[in-house]
């Protein structure tokens, strides 16, 4: 499994979690790969797809890297403005040994979602959704649309297929983070401390789950939970069936949640594994859970820590199953 962390310090950090059984207990190893000065300026965001990373900044570059290889493979130029937000999706049967991911999709901070070809390096199309910058955007598991948010208080819904805009609707208040539940029919908007469900035909709401402050992360589990963490330096599964918090690890970290990794209950060989999840706080520390020994005050199995400014996190297994990519 890799982790990968970008930094104010334009820094990006790559991770190797190993699990093993020892005793029969779960035992975790998270080994520092790489680190790369990636950006000119603080990394604003990144994803992550089997062997592959992206990050940007607030220029109009997104650096690309092979983390197996610790290297910089690429660089995509944008004209549209910095990209706020990054996302992959599928895999080149070119490289389905490794599980190479296709396409990255960007959202701007003029309002624009671009695609990009990851193994060519270059621009495909720019798709104009939002009148003012995106927040956040989440692809459906289908490949075939791109949901996004932005400042201008619209969720928007991108037809992949067409390349064109198909969908948009006036929210209340402004949103900061989307995301397509893992079998699709459902997608989660956090605005602030609360979190709602929406229906992926129409977008009717659908159940709404408050936090106590504000949410930075989520992340949608196998076994039906979202993780949540933010400002209450906690973290949070909520049961969408009741609305209600399934159990927590209160104060797991001591600063704010700057990201959640919420790895399957299957490896790439298709044998059971631990159900795991990695947290990032913005004070640079990294730590690794078994979500089946929830208790009030569980112990992480790993951490580590990077001691520099940590401003997003993502993950994924070196080779992803074919039918997702985390991002």
């Amino acid at each position: 499994m890799n982790l990968v962390a970008g930094t104010y310090d334009q820094v990006v950090w790559g991770f190797k979690l190993k699990i093993h059984h020892e005793n029969e207990t779960e035992q975790a190893l998270l080994s520092p790969t790489f680190s790369h000065h990636a950006q000119l300026s603080p990394i604003k965001a990144l994803s992550v797809s089997g062997p592959i990373a992206a990050s940007s900044c607030s220029d109009e570059t997104v650096r690309v890297f092979d983390i197996n290889q610790r290297a910089e493979i690429g660089t995509l130029i944008r004209d549209n403005g910095a990209a706020s937000c990054l996302a992959f999706y599928g895999f080149s049967p070119k490289n389905s040994s490794i599980n190479f991911p296709v396409h990255l999709i960007t959202g701007s901070e003029q309002g624009s979602i671009s695609i990009f070809d990851v193994e060519a390096l270059v621009h495909l199309k720019s798709i104009r959704a939002h009148k003012k910058g995106v927040n956040d955007l989440t692809i459906h598991p289908t490949g075939r649309v791109v949901l996004s948010i932005g400042r201008d208080l619209q969720l928007c819904m991108m037809n992949l297929i067409k390349g064109r805009r198909s969908f948009g609707c006036k929210l209340q208040r402004e949103a900061s983070l989307i995301r397509y539940g893992l079998d699709g029919k459902t997608f989660f908007v956090a605005t602030e401390g609360v979190i709602s469900g929406h229906d992926s035909e129409d977008a009717r709401l659908l159940f709404s789950m408050e936090n106590s402050k504000r949410v930075n992360c989520i992340a949608p589990a196998e076994n039906g939970l979202l993780f949540t963490g933010g400002e209450d330096c906690s973290v949070r599964a909520w049961d969408p069936m009741t609305g209600k918090v399934a159990f927590s690890f209160e104060n797991a970290h001591s600063t704010r949640l700057k990201g959640l990794v919420v790895f399957g209950e299957r490896d790439d060989q298709g044998d059971d594994a631990p159900y795991i999840m990695a947290s990032a706080s913005s004070d640079g520390v990294i730590k690794v859970w078994d979500l089946r020994m929830a208790t009030e005050r569980p112990t992480p199995l790993e951490e580590a820590s990077i001691k520099c400014r940590l401003t997003c996190f993502g993950g994924s297994y070196i080779r992803a199953s074919r039918k997702s990519s985390k991002s």
